[in-house]
């Protein structure tokens, strides 16, 4: 089996490459500019004999790397829902356009999956929860339009061409390897950090705003397991099912580091509650998350 992951030196598809690594006969290659990525995040390729690593954009020529490809996971994308609030040009072109140009070069090389790593931001702001995957989307930026935007792409090709497509929504994702600079959650390095440098964290907000964390080694389980599948044109949550504070994520990695230093609380930034209904998954792939919030939060500092 031969996989392309594209965008794989970034926080998520990193963890993936690490997963399809352990497979027997799998070749894996990723296709990464490292404007985000960081190739510290991969295996050497001298130690990975199965593991080839290219560095290139995704608006380069690059169509002579998807040949033979049976599986395409793509991640490529600008993460930061606030940066596209001042530059929806270029996160258009790069979330939008991007992911048209991956889809083509899969068709025009016969790809069998394209799986698309979309984002719960599609949904904004909700009244009823868990989240479903057919909530009505209500896209608060250029970022969630662009990643809507991606899905709709995607279940055209699927309807076109034959292609079999699935996306997957990633809620807060923390983790090993989880930059600071990030999109998901990035309180969580953030608050890691500070605690270790012995400066003092600060919180947006009073704290009681809540989201839903998954660990990032049950996230690309899910992605694995949707490309393994033989469903199409579906979409999943990447989710915990479950719904913590800040101030909770707070205190239990101030207490885990046993640190005790109370944190600056700054000028609230207004963002959607979220809280994954993770039945889907469940009941059509026989996925549900392994990581406790405690043990992740361990495995992460």
């Amino acid at each position: 089996m031969k996989y392309l992951i594209v965008g794989g030196a970034g926080f998520i598809g990193s963890h993936l490459v690490d997963r399809l690594l352990k497979e027997p006969n799998a070749d894996v290659v990723v296709l990464d500019d490292f404007s985000m990525g960081r190739y510290e995040n991969l295996p050497s390729t001298k130690d990975a004999k199965n593991l080839i690593i290219i560095g290139a954009s995704i608006f380069d020529d690059i169509d002579y790397i998807f040949e033979g490809v049976d599986v395409v996971f793509h991640f490529a994308a600008l993460t930061r829902p606030r940066y596209s609030l001042e530059h929806p040009l270029e996160v258009n072109k790069t979330n939008v356009e991007g992911t048209l140009k991956m889809l083509v070069h899969a068709r025009d090389n016969m790809v069998r999956k394209f799986v698309f790593i979309s984002s719960a931001a599609i949904y904004g702001k909700q009244d009823i929860f868990p989240i479903r995957e057919d909530s009505i989307p209500h896209p608060k930026g250029p970022y969630a339009v662009s990643k809507l935007a991606g899905e709709m792409y995607c279940k055209l090709f699927s309807e076109l061409y034959g292609m079999k497509v699935n996306c997957v929504r990633p809620f807060n994702v923390y983790g090993k390897r989880q930059s600071i600079k990030g999109s998901y959650a990035a309180a969580i390095p953030n608050f890691i950090n500070a605690l270790k440098d012995g400066t003092k964290p600060y919180i947006t907000g009073d704290g009681k705003q809540v989201r839903d964390f998954v660990y990032v080694e049950d996230v690309v389980e899910l992605i694995d397991r949707v490309a393994k599948s033989d469903l199409d044109r579906q979409v999943f949550n990447a989710g915990s099912g479950e719904s913590t504070s800040v101030q909770t994520i707070y205190d239990t990695i101030s207490s885990l580091m046993d640190k005790v230093v109370i944190p600056d609380y700054v000028a609230p930034i207004i963002e959607p509650e979220t809280k994954a209904d993770i039945s889907k998954a469940k009941e059509l792939l026989g996925w549900t998350p392994k990581t406790s919030l405690e043990e992740g939060l361990k495995k992460t500092i």
